[in-house]
């Protein structure tokens, strides 16, 4: 949901029409993704108010495509006779908050934090119902999600990659040339708190000699090796993927490649 402030001289059948002209100006296939709506008083984020409450619409929606869609019709100029003959520019508060963000807001839980669910308040899925590389899946309502005051960290897995590149001419590796293949990605794997790695793998392509303490998959084409580690990050299923300078070149390098690729 997200607040639009509104002029204090409208009553109850005016914001009603407001509403109804609202729906009008929105998109026919986001209409009905306004679930419900409310006036409430507000204090005002803008300007000295002394704080006195000012009357608010609140916008509750089932979608946050939805929300989008009111919001970018609520950012333009509203025009309608009845309400504001030369156009009236509506402010809008909390329109920026994304829904997992608010859900955290309203249940007080850590973004990061420990969480419960009653007993038979949720109820378990099969990933055939719902692609998942989770161990456990579970369906529950938002409002039967409890914080839980505990600031131990789980031994979380960490997966630690760095990849290898060939160049065609000897100069910087470029993902849109063909010759420059990512050859090898060398993974390593530790539990959060412990330093020492519980497993070591390379994907490389064509041979390898085999490594000690170290996996070696070897693989005849550049996209058999992207496609291996896919399955490795799935098979593993780490919570953190780390790595020197991963986002600056190789996330990139790999998207490029698996592009390019077709994989």
């Amino acid at each position: 949901y997200f607040f639009v402030e509104i002029p204090k001289t409208w009553r109850n059948n005016k914001i009603s029409y407001f509403i109804g002209q609202l729906k009008r100006k929105v998109p026919e296939e986001f209409r009905d993704s306004l679930k419900n709506w409310d006036m409430v008083d507000r204090h005002k984020f803008y300007g000295f108010t002394d704080y006195k409450l000012f009357p608010f619409v609140r916008l509750i929606f089932h979608s946050f495509e939805g929300f989008r869609a009111y919001e970018r019709v609520l950012n333009r100029k509203f025009y309608d006779n009845m309400l504001c003959r030369n156009g009236w520019k509506f402010r809008l508060y909390e329109s920026n908050i994304e829904p997992m963000l608010r859900f955290m807001h309203i249940r007080k839980v850590n973004s990061c934090g420990w969480i419960k669910i009653p007993a038979k308040k949720y109820h378990k899925f099969l990933t055939k119902e719902i692609p998942s590389y989770n161990d456990i899946n579970v369906i529950t309502q938002w409002t039967s999600i409890y914080p839980v005051d505990d600031k131990s960290i789980v031994p979380l897995i960490v997966a630690a990659f760095d990849i290898e590149c060939t160049s065609g001419d000897g100069s910087f590796p470029q993902p849109n040339r063909d010759s420059d293949k990512v050859i090898q990605i060398g993974t390593t794997f530790n539990r959060y708190g412990n330093p020492e790695c519980f497993y070591k793998h390379m994907i490389t392509l064509d041979t390898c000699d085999p490594i000690e303490g170290v996996d070696v998959e070897s693989y005849d084409t550049e996209a058999k090796v992207l496609l291996a580690w896919t399955k490795l990050i799935q098979r593993m299923n780490p919570d953190v993927l780390t790595g020197y300078n991963i986002f600056g070149f190789d996330y990139r390098y790999l998207e490029a490649r698996s592009k390019k690729l077709g994989v």
